[in-house]
């Protein structure tokens, strides 16, 4: 029931799905600095995930074997998570209550402003 805690526990959130309308699971973890492993065609991820910038995104052809080598990489290299960390939070940033509520405002503006 409290997923921060469970967050606080994590080092790496794998996240191997085939679609994701908007990737909840990587926009959290980002958010609290924690890389995300992902297939580089998971839409919904990819929208934020970069690999090699806050995350790691696999190629799908590659199977699971290519997911688990990016996790495997993860997992080695300390360094690359913390910086692949460190880079999150920016990358979900936009993606708040407020920044919706703006963006939705000033559509509306732009609809009536075309009246």
């Amino acid at each position: 029931s409290d997923m921060g805690e469970v967050y606080a526990r994590a080092e790496i959130l794998c996240h191997p799905a085939e679609f994701e309308g908007f990737g909840l699971a990587p926009a959290e973890a980002l958010a609290l600095k924690m890389p995300v492993v992902a297939f580089a065609d998971c839409p919904g991820v990819n929208q934020f995930v970069v690999d090699g910038v806050n995350g790691l995104l696999a190629d799908r052809s590659g199977g699971a074997e290519a997911l688990a080598a990016a996790l495997e990489r993860l997992i080695d290299d300390r360094d690359l998570r913390q910086r692949l960390g460190d880079n999150g939070p920016a990358s979900v940033a936009t993606f708040t209550e407020e920044h919706f509520a703006d963006a939705w405002v000033e559509l509306i503006e732009r609809c009536l402003g075309k009246r």
